[in-house]
């Protein structure tokens, strides 16, 4: 894959891989050329996602399609869930060409309808917006910092049409060994 400039844009035109669950957003596969990746160590990282929402970032055309019985109940959850956080923690294995390419640091969303864009990038902050269209219309402001090699701070913003999410992420080196990690 070619290497995108900051402050270019990159249309994501790779098959989309399944998103994982509980994951927010598109910042993966973004050249950095011309920048310094952020100086953390590779390997095995443990990534936890502090997120708080307002609304639902399910697509009104889905809403739209919903029984009359289905949407009282997503809409229902929805509104109970609005202002607290809920945590997840995951382990991710980050490689030097992750690093290079814009490591995500847990936040995943593999969509080919996703304009990427890298704002910044240097040895200890990554800023990284997404604007994405169609059915699922979203946008994506995420900014990474780099507290020492071995651990990662970071916010995430999403705005989709019926909703809003922030996410706090934090994610702290367990070695290099990625055995029993997903890529």
């Amino acid at each position: 894959m070619a290497r995108v400039p900051p402050g270019r844009i990159h249309d994501v035109s790779a098959p989309a891989v399944p998103p994982r669950l509980n994951r927010f957003t598109a910042v993966r596969d973004i050249g950095l050329a011309g920048t310094t990746p952020l100086a953390v160590k590779t390997g095995a990282w443990e990534i936890t996602s502090k997120s708080t929402s307002d609304g639902t970032l399910i697509p009104q055309a889905a809403l739209d399609r919903m029984t009359p019985d289905v949407l009282a109940r997503t809409l229902a959850s929805a509104s109970a869930q609005a202002g607290k956080t809920h945590a997840h923690t995951t382990r991710e294995c980050i490689t030097a060409e992750d690093l290079e390419s814009g490591a995500n640091f847990g936040v995943d969303d593999e969509d080919d309808n996703c304009r990427h864009e890298v704002l910044a990038s240097t040895p200890t902050t990554q800023k990284l917006r997404s604007v994405c269209t169609g059915d699922n219309a979203r946008k994506l402001l995420a900014s990474f910092t780099a507290q020492s090699p071995v651990q990662i701070a970071g916010a995430v913003d999403i705005e989709g049409e019926s909703g809003k999410v922030h996410v706090e992420i934090s994610a702290r080196w367990l070695g290099t060994s990625c055995a029993g990690v997903d890529e």
